[in-house]
């Protein structure tokens, strides 16, 4: 069977490598050491490997996997001459996913334990990775925070803003940290036509300067530096000519059927006196506070060039306009996604961008529940559905826990096992559960267009 590589670590004195390789036909995979010099050769093999980070040279952490479930942080070393491994923390509560990061600087490994609700970092010292762990902030009630380390001081994303939103903050590197602690950071808006960050692997550029890239669906990414003690946002020279000069970038709003607006992003080419004839791919997502993947795509770019809108609803139960819009959009609120996908594709009707029968929709994974759904329901707004890996039969996936994610994923869908009216809401939307034969309109929908001219025209 075909395998493929899922993460590559160098050890900082370069005397190590090591990488996760996956077979096809397996969601686990295996850490491949390798002992660097003039002879390399593998120094061990680490089975059921989900993330690992080098510490120093003879010392790596990893994460075991077991049945999708990452809980156990393990200490792997080598200054012995044979590896030799340890448990180093070990997550009781099956809700949470245990992963490691290292943070930019190098300095420290944090060990995140995430669940849909909640999370809790604790810190390895990577020169002194025989202590214990140092815990950032405890557990506590609808808390979500992530860490990283510069200058000494950790920069934490928290959902400590107005209404409980994200809100960026920084405190010193104590051996315990407290909220009391923790200060705001400003904030900086980014250039509108913007629609995905990309970290780069150096942190900072000539002290206080911050590097970074920004792309969108249609837009390769362009290199851009900030300088927080300025404040500053400039790109860097030789990237500041977009490549699309002609393409158009709408942002626009469908009104759903309890009234929320619902935000949509479109591209397009030029304009066009006969847009209703130009074919249309819509993508959703709308699950796990996620936002809608906007970055970069080839595949975008040339559905772009060959004359296609591209349209992306940020409908409930996403992350686009906080973790608000998320749960809006999740448990016995899921169907607010499915109302709000519709919305947008019957608006973008009316505003004249193409119609049914040249409409595809798009969606992978969690994406599928919303356009699974939306095809059982209104299967005369579309022609055709493209759909990756997607997840379809919600309600049996969640009455089964012994499946790998199921208690994980309850505070995304519910517990139909054991509550009986979750079951029987997931029951009225499961793509699955909801099959039937049925028949598309051979005549479209009829929609009131507006008096005022096309966004293309």
């Amino acid at each position: 069977s075909k395998a493929s590589l899922q993460r590559i670590r160098l050890s900082p004195g370069e005397k190590f490598l090591a990488a996760t390789v996956k077979s096809d036909h397996s969601e686990e995979a295996s850490c491949v050491i390798l002992k660097l010099g003039d002879n390399p050769a593998v120094a061990h093999i680490q089975r059921n490997v989900f993330s690992f980070e080098w510490a120093r040279d003879e010392v790596l952490f990893y994460t075991s996997q077991a049945n999708l479930r990452s809980l156990h942080v393990y200490c792997l070393t080598f200054d012995k001459g044979y590896p030799e491994a340890s448990l180093v923390y070990e997550e009781q509560d099956s809700r949470f996913f245990v992963e490691l990061w290292c943070s930019k600087d190098k300095k420290f490994i944090t060990i995140n334990c995430n669940s849909k609700r909640n999370s809790e970092v604790h810190l390895i010292n990577c020169f002194f990775p025989s202590r214990t762990p140092v815990l950032v902030q405890p557990r506590t009630a609808d808390l979500i925070y992530h860490v990283d380390h510069r200058n000494e001081e950790l920069y934490i994303l928290a959902n400590l803003g107005p209404n409980s939103e994200y809100q960026g903050v920084q405190s010193q590197s104590r051996a315990e940290e407290d909220k009391a602690y923790w200060k705001d950071l400003r904030q900086r808006e980014l250039p509108p036509w913007a629609c995905a960050v990309e970290a780069v692997s150096e942190l900072h550029l000539k002290g206080d300067i911050f590097r970074f890239k920004l792309s969108s669906p249609v837009e390769p990414p362009v290199d851009f530096l900030y300088s927080p003690v300025k404040r500053q946002l400039f790109s860097e020279e030789g990237f500041t000519k977009k490549v699309h000069t002609d393409c158009t970038i709408m942002r626009t709003d469908a009104r759903s059927q309890d009234g929320t607006l619902v935000p949509m992003t479109v591209f397009h080419m030029g304009s066009d006196r006969q847009p209703t004839n130009r074919p249309l791919l819509v993508h959703v997502y709308g699950a796990y506070g996620m936002d809608l993947d906007m970055a970069f795509k080839p595949e975008s770019r040339l559905l772009l060039d060959a004359g296609w809108i591209l349209a992306y609803c940020h409908v409930r139960g996403g992350g686009e306009l906080g973790l608000a819009w998320h749960t809006a959009g999740c448990l016995t609120k899921k169907k607010n996604g499915l109302d709000d996908l519709k919305a947008c594709i019957v608006q973008l009707f009316k505003l004249g961008l193409s119609q049914p029968s040249l409409t595809a929709l798009t969606a992978s994974s969690a994406g599928g529940v919303l356009a699974g759904a939306f095809c059982n329901e209104n299967p005369e707004l579309i022609r055709a559905v493209v759909l990756r890996a997607p997840f379809l039969d919600v309600l049996q996936t969640m009455q089964d826990p012994s499946l790998a994610l199921t208690i994980e994923e309850q505070e995304e869908w519910g517990d139909p096992a054991m509550n009986s009216s979750h079951r029987d809401y997931i029951a009225s939307y499961c793509p699955f559960k909801n099959l039937r034969p049925q028949v598309s309109l051979t005549t479209p929908p009829h929609f009131n267009f507006p008096s005022h001219k096309s966004p293309l025209s």
